[in-house]
């Protein structure tokens, strides 16, 4: 099959990528000028050059796989939610409908809805927007995504949930902060995630090109453990060969300071992000495994030892 991938240069896409030729089949990639070097070493396919919003679709492509997204805005680069992750959709899919593509699989994300952030409100949008067209569609929701973000895509760089805490959190010579709502202790670091490595979600998306039963279907995706906030720190610690303290953290004094100091692009999180991290990232992820013959690669030290 013929493959176009949007976001091919992405943390996701590398892994996209690997798992579409191990599945001998044909990649085409929509590539920015300059970003080349972000494919895969070796990688053999075709580059389309542009960006989401201005390209050129080939004619002769079975599938779209979408993968386009960003955590954070920067609005005085032009960086926005609305343009990156709706707008984007649009229009590949469009132009996937002009060329006469029909099957489309989006990557979207775990807890998206109309009322959330605007991370979880655009995501909800372009789904909605390809739902909305003459599609065999399949949407994937993954929740928190972790694996070696140089593997196999080779720059370093790539945002990864894993190595962006170790480098701003565990690395700093602070205690790490266990977030809590109100004023209730009790309750610090005790929201929960349910990690999923980027291969394993890799694996599924290149899987339902051939999985008919999984057009029209969407799809939370999560591993086989659900952790809290103070396990998930203690492991990526340990990994990264660090002793690291936590104290409790009230969600509202942080949310205070990322309204004041996330325009700055040091700065680690932004109101969106807290507010999502504490509202817990969770799913029934079964039937993703099931259907596609998963066993998820846990989340454990071994598996985190890119981090050493």
């Amino acid at each position: 099959m013929r493959v176009f991938v949007a976001g091919g240069t992405g943390f996701v896409g590398g892994y996209v990528l690997e798992e579409l030729v191990l599945r001998e089949h044909d990649a085409v990639v929509l590539v920015r000028s300059g970003s080349e070097r972000k494919l895969p070493k070796g990688f053999k396919g075709e580059i389309v050059s542009g960006d989401a919003l201005n390209f050129s679709m080939p004619s002769d492509c079975d599938a779209v796989i979408h993968l386009i997204g960003i955590l954070r805005e920067f609005r005085r680069r032009g960086i926005s939610f609305e343009k990156s992750q709706f707008q984007a959709a649009k229009a590949v899919a469009d132009r996937a409908l002009g060329a006469g593509v029909n099957r489309f699989i989006l990557q979207s994300a775990n807890r998206v809805r109309p009322d959330g952030t605007k991370y979880q409100y655009t995501k909800y949008l372009a789904e909605e927007y390809v739902k909305s067209k003459k599609f065999d569609w399949t949407i994937f929701r993954p929740s928190t995504l972790f694996g070696d973000p140089t593997h196999p895509s080779g720059p370093v760089g790539k945002p990864e949930f894993c190595t962006t805490l170790r480098d701003k959190m565990i690395k700093l010579p602070l205690p790490a902060p266990l977030f809590h709502p109100g004023l209730n202790l009790m309750k610090a670091g005790k929201f929960k995630l349910q990690p999923i490595h980027v291969k394993d979600l890799a694996k599924g998306i290149v899987a339902s090109l051939d999985h008919q039963k999984s057009t029209g279907k969407i799809y939370p995706v999560g591993g086989k453990d659900q952790l809290t906030w103070h396990e998930i720190i203690s492991l990526i610690a340990d990994a990264s060969g660090k002793k690291k303290w936590k104290v409790p953290a009230p969600g509202w004094a942080v949310k205070l300071m990322a309204s004041l100091f996330a325009w700055i692009p040091a700065f680690p999180i932004t109101v969106d992000q807290i507010t999502m991290l504490m509202e817990g990232n969770t799913c029934d992820g079964s039937e993703f495994l099931s259907h596609f013959k998963i066993d998820p690669v846990p989340f454990n030290g071994e598996n985190l030892s890119y981090l050493s």
